[in-house]
């Protein structure tokens, strides 16, 4: 199974993809018609009504779950078939888990203005906002080390 995805992993992802598109608009356009609804119609005053989106997002989640299934079993398969090989990986989440617990306990938890109103009415924790503050603080720095080792890896490249 392992050398079959390795051989044939991207093929069948992009042909999972454009069958879950095309399950998705089939659905969508059966459902505008069968509803009597047509593309100029405002759907947001029909809320109650639209649940032919539901089949996209049902198969949108269920790739994700797949997705990190399929992530899970294969890292516990490479780490114990090759512990050597996977120190850079387990140094590599811990060093994200470490960035995002820097974040997480940097983020100041007292806001005011536009944001606290919205904390309040949303009913956002303290605890919720320091944990989105820390992702989206992660990402951007994760996003920009890729960024930097990706020049550097040209930089490299055109010197060789």
């Amino acid at each position: 199974m392992y050398r079959f995805l390795i051989k044939n992993g991207q093929l069948l992802s992009v042909l999972v993809s454009v069958v879950v598109i095309a399950i998705f608009f089939i659905f969508v356009m059966v459902g505008l018609n069968n509803s009597g609804f047509d593309m100029s119609t405002d759907l947001n005053m029909h809320k109650k009504d639209v649940t032919f989106f539901d089949a996209g997002l049902y198969l949108t989640v269920a790739l994700f779950v797949v997705a990190v299934l399929a992530w899970i079993l294969f890292s516990v398969y490479h780490l114990v078939t090759n512990p050597k090989g996977s120190i850079k990986f387990m140094l590599g989440g811990l060093v994200m888990v470490g960035v995002f617990v820097l974040f997480f306990f940097m983020t100041n938890s007292e806001v005011t203005g536009k944001l606290a109103e919205l904390m309040s009415k949303l009913n956002v924790s303290d605890t919720v906002h320091r944990m989105i503050s820390g992702g989206i603080s992660t990402s951007i720095v994760l996003a920009a080390v890729a960024v930097i080792v990706m020049l550097g890896t040209e930089l490299v490249n055109i010197f060789k």
